[in-house]
């Protein structure tokens, strides 16, 4: 391998880690799951994350245990909203995502029509029941 070539490997290399740790530093991670009012549990329903203050979402699908789990969402304030076939469509408003902290947020979901909606208003606790770790709070980025 030449000179050049192993500069330009390792410059890569470097700007990619930079970029990743970046990334880590500014997202986290919601996950819960989504049951009905017996406990059951409720797959295959779409779950939907919207940053209130830029309107972006990301959306997944429960999986058979009923779980989901949004990776890498930029921190912020945001919504959640879930539906199924069958069930009322569930809203959670008010929940603040901070740098590393893994929030749980579990959805229960009453029987009745898609055109029905259940919205839960109280805030989510901003405790990190995962691990006991705690992170900063970062409100800007600049480069």
């Amino acid at each position: 391998m030449n000179k050049k070539l192993a500069v330009t490997v390792f410059v890569a290399t470097v700007c990619f880690l930079w970029v990743s740790t970046l990334a880590a530093q500014t997202t986290t991670t919601l996950y819960g799951t989504v049951t009905d009012k017996t406990g059951a549990v409720v797959p295959d329903a779409k779950v939907t994350a919207t940053n209130t203050g830029t309107s972006q979402s990301r959306t997944t699908q429960t999986t058979a245990q009923g779980e989901y789990r949004l990776d890498f969402l930029p921190i912020g304030d945001y919504s959640l909203e879930v539906t199924a076939q069958g069930f009322k469509k569930f809203v959670q408003k008010g929940i603040t995502l901070q740098v590393n902290v893994t929030q749980r947020l579990d959805a229960t979901l009453d029987v009745g029509n898609l055109t029905e909606e259940v919205e839960v208003t109280a805030a989510v606790p901003l405790v990190n029941t995962e691990n006991s770790q705690i992170g900063p709070t970062a409100t800007s980025i600049r480069f």
